[in-house]
């Protein structure tokens, strides 16, 4: 491979790590997300229960 080619590869491969990077970003916060609804929640039950008690 000449030098262009190179750095087109070089390029290409960069774009995939930026977009991989943005996608794991996006599960992190999704990710973060959930885990508050579930916390809340399990928060919410525990308090429940212990009004009903």
């Amino acid at each position: 491979m000449d030098e262009a080619e190179d750095e087109a590869v070089r390029r290409a491969h960069q774009n995939l790590l930026d977009e991989i990077g943005g996608q794991i970003e996006d599960l992190e916060e999704e990710i973060e997300d959930h885990v508050e609804v579930d916390l809340k929640l399990s928060v919410d039950a525990h308090s429940w229960t212990r009004y009903r008690a």
